[in-house]
């Protein structure tokens, strides 16, 4: 009778360090999965964002209302890069996004747009080429748009849940 009892307990014992061994890392797992799916959510949001913002910046280029570096400049500071700066933090995540790179791509273009960056740069400026970027960020936010790597239909439904300027 006691030795049925110390191996029940033993039994039971040994099955509770099993599941606690096994249910640790499967915790991890999806709550990084989790993560994952609440990161590209929020990058998809912010990208749509600054997509809704550049077409409208690029249609006022074009309709003469921006026509100078600092025009350009306070419409640009508007643009919010508050969710990519935080994948600094979450880097290891980050980079298990399949579309990493392409969305590093179009941070880094539109950092090259900065007032901050424009002023770090001691050659001349010139206007043109600078307001000549946008619709260059456009078309790789719209190459982005289509890319394989890119989940589309979430992408297409952040665009469609904000409304321009």
């Amino acid at each position: 009778m006691v030795s049925q009892n110390i191996t029940s307990v033993l039994a039971g014992a040994l099955a509770a360090v099993v599941v606690g061994f096994f249910a640790e890392p499967i915790k991890n797992w999806i709550n990084n999965l989790l993560e994952i799916r609440r990161l590209r959510l929020s990058l998809y949001k912010e990208i749509a964002n600054i997509y809704i913002n550049l077409k409208e910046i690029e249609r006022q280029i074009n309709n003469g209302k921006i026509n100078t570096i600092e025009t350009l400049n306070i419409n640009i500071e508007l643009i919010s890069t508050r969710c990519y700066s935080h994948t600094d933090n979450i880097i290891i995540l980050f980079y298990q996004l399949p579309e990493a790179t392409d969305i590093d791509i179009i941070y880094k273009v539109l950092s090259a747009l900065s007032p901050e960056k424009i002023q770090q740069n001691s050659k001349p400026i010139n206007t043109v080429s600078l307001l000549a970027s946008v619709p260059k960020l456009v078309y790789i936010i719209e190459d982005f748009r289509k890319a394989k790597k890119t989940d589309r239909k979430l992408f297409e439904q952040c665009i469609a849940s904000f409304s321009p300027i």
